[in-house]
């Protein structure tokens, strides 16, 4: 290739005036990868809401995941599920990154034994 032939880069960064049209759609790719992910993931805030599920997770309790996110966490879970995960959750969020098993129930009513892993965030 000659010098003066330009080829486009494969990756500009957008100037400041062009970031936020760009978000959109970093988000959208993001959700399509994650969505891709066969394990259930999800990211809660502080007060144990659900700001992020993937399709995965809301397969798993026949949920649109617009319907889990915005809901606390023990709106979804049965309860006793919730109680157990919640001295983990609990550890997680004052900043240690917990790994637990928890038996819960699937949309079929099937009980299942899962292993969660909570990372601290922030």
């Amino acid at each position: 290739m000659q010098q003066n032939d330009k080829q486009p880069p494969i990756f500009e960064h957008p100037t400041d005036a062009a970031a936020g049209a760009e978000l959109p759609k970093r988000d959208e790719i993001l959700s399509f990868v994650i969505d891709g992910v066969p394990a259930l993931l999800t990211y809660a805030d502080a007060n144990l809401r659900y700001v992020y599920v993937n399709k995965a997770y809301a397969d798993w309790y026949d949920r649109k995941k617009e319907d889990i996110i915005g809901k606390h966490i023990h709106e979804l879970l049965d309860a006793e599920v919730f109680q157990r995960a919640l001295p983990h959750y609990r550890r997680a969020l004052a900043g240690a990154t917990v790994t637990f098993e928890n038996k819960t129930t699937n949309k079929d009513g099937q009980e299942r034994w899962g292993r969660g892993r909570d990372y601290p965030f922030g």
